[in-house]
């Protein structure tokens, strides 16, 4: 879980600002922790998001702090809080679609992170315009968060599946390579 966080805080750090005017930042941080998410389902959704949301408001925070040469660190504090409740609630939806995740179609899948994605940039929005005053309520804005959020959430998807289906036939592979060592074994017993 602490690199799932570390990874996920490092990779938020690329990062572009879609608002002129608003500090709200989309990074790699979201698909690097969709791609772990994804790849370790073993892992406690819930956990592991609040445990990222820690280290990524620390993380943010310093960065915040450094970048604009202020002293507040409660100003950090506040502006990136909603960053932290992102992780958060990303975990917790995707975590109540974990039983799916691996069974269903691929195009379904990517529709139900992209709307768990928008859904958790809409949470963070919000609360970052409650705690700094900023207006949110744009919808180009809008439509720009839910494009992004399809194409991160299809292209992580998309790379999971690719490892998956490689994974599967390394596997066949090998499991052909038994059976032909099996007959081997069989057909010289017989002999």
């Amino acid at each position: 879980m602490t690199i799932v966080a570390l990874a996920t805080a490092i990779g938020a750090q690329f990062k572009i600002n879609p608002f002129q005017e608003d500090l709200f930042r989309i990074g790699l941080g979201v698909s690097i922790f969709l791609f772990f998410l994804l790849m370790m389902p073993h892992l406690p959704y819930v956990k592991t998001g609040i445990l990222t949301g820690i280290v990524s408001f620390i993380f943010q925070s310093i960065d915040w702090l450094v970048q604009t040469s202020s002293p507040s660190i409660l100003d950090s504090m506040l502006n990136n809080l909603g960053a932290g409740l992102y992780y958060i609630a990303f975990a917790y939806a995707i975590g109540r679609l974990k039983d799916r995740l691996h069974v269903s179609q691929p195009l379904l899948i990517g529709g139900w992170i992209t709307a768990i994605d928008f859904g958790s940039n809409i949470l963070e929005l919000l609360v970052r315009g409650l705690l700094s005053g900023t207006n949110i309520f744009h919808l180009q804005e809008w439509l720009y968060l839910l494009v992004v959020a399809g194409l991160r959430s299809y292209f992580v998807t998309g790379l999971y599946n690719s490892i998956s289906i490689r994974q599967m036939r390394l596997i066949h592979a090998e499991q052909e390579k038994r059976i032909e060592q099996m007959l081997n074994v069989n057909s010289g017993l017989y002999g």
